[in-house]
């Protein structure tokens, strides 16, 4: 099996909170949204 090294702090994004979707504004009216 190959091994990773594990990912660093500062590349793991924002956490997806208790509602388990995370809507973020683009910009220009668009919305991105990221579901768990």
């Amino acid at each position: 099996m190959t091994e990773f090294s594990p990912v660093p702090e500062f590349a793991r994004g924002l956490g997806i909170p208790n509602s388990g979707y995370r809507v973020t504004h683009l910009g220009g009216g668009a919305y991105g949204i990221t579901a768990w």
